[in-house]
Parts: C-alpha cells; sequence; structure tokens
C-alpha cells in the first residue's frame, strides 16, 4: 500500500503530488498569513514576509518567493523549482 506521504531521516516531509494539491486548495478557505506559514512548514518553501500567493494552486518542487514577489490568482505552477527575486511578479491565469 503506497502512502501519501513519506518522512525521510532529515525528518522533512514528501507529499505525493495529489495530496499537495488538495492541501493547496483546504488551504484557499484561510486567511493569507495563515496559508503562507502552513505551506512554509509543511513543504519547505522560503516566502519572504511581504510576498504574496494569490488563489493559485503552487506545487514546485522547490519555492523562494523574494521580497515584494507575488503570484497571481488562478496560477498552476507543479514540478519545478521556483525561485523569484525581489518585486517579481507571476500575473493572473498562468
Amino acid at each position: 500500500m503506497a502512502h501519501s506521504f513519506i518522512i525521510n531521516k532529515y525528518k522533512k516531509l514528501y507529499f505525493s503530488d495529489t495530496l499537495k494539491i488538495f492541501i493547496t486548495i483546504v488551504l484557499f478557505l484561510f486567511p493569507y498569513k495563515f496559508r503562507k506559514y502552513m505551506l512554509s512548514k509543511l513543504f519547505g518553501y522560503q516566502i519572504a514576509q511581504n510576498a504574496r500567493i494569490g488563489y493559485s494552486i503552487i506545487i514546485p518542487a522547490s519555492l523562494e518567493m523574494g521580497e515584494n514577489s507575488y503570484i497571481g490568482h488562478l496560477t498552476i505552477c507543479k514540478g519545478i523549482q521556483l525561485k523569484m527575486d525581489k518585486n517579481s511578479h507571476i500575473g493572473n491565469l498562468n
């Protein structure tokens, strides 16, 4: 039986893509600060204090968002390593 997540020897969680999508969609129901906190803790994303993510499905292999960076609404990002520098933007519907 396959598990939806695995904890490796470094105590980092690895989730299946289906479970990541489900968690991301469930997090839509919560305020942004809580969503950002949970994305950082669960998936290990590095999100700057004033970076923003709209209502989007963001499940890259790794994510680093610099100061004032923004990912717009209804954007799907999956399976890549995403690094956004200071003041960078990804628009809506990408």
